[in-house]
């Protein structure tokens, strides 16, 4: 990452892990995933679909099919969240690894 002279780190797919997440914080790069536990591990920022909330919002729109909606009448939904670090936590782990 240092020698390439990334600005940033993007984890693709499940290749995340607290070792790829400590050599961002080490080499001072910015690191997300679309994994929400990637933030958990150390990563600095998630961007992705938030499994769980997924699922149980699933089992509502199962719930109301098995009541009698019609499918088509059920309303889509758009739901956006940012999972990230608190910022004044960011800049001591960067300060801590000078």
């Amino acid at each position: 990452m240092a020698r390439e002279r990334a600005d940033a780190v993007v984890v693709q797919g499940i290749f995340f892990s607290k070792t790829i997440a400590d050599l961002a914080i080490k080499h001072r790069l910015p690191a997300a995933s679309v994994f929400r536990s990637f933030v958990a591990v150390g990563g600095l920022m998630s961007y992705g679909a938030d499994i769980p909330y997924l699922f149980r919002h699933s089992a509502l729109f199962v719930h109301r099919i098995l009541q009698g909606a019609k499918p088509a009448d059920l309303p889509g939904a758009a739901r956006r969240a940012w999972r990230r670090k608190d910022p004044e936590r960011v800049a001591e782990i960067i300060r801590a690894s000078e």
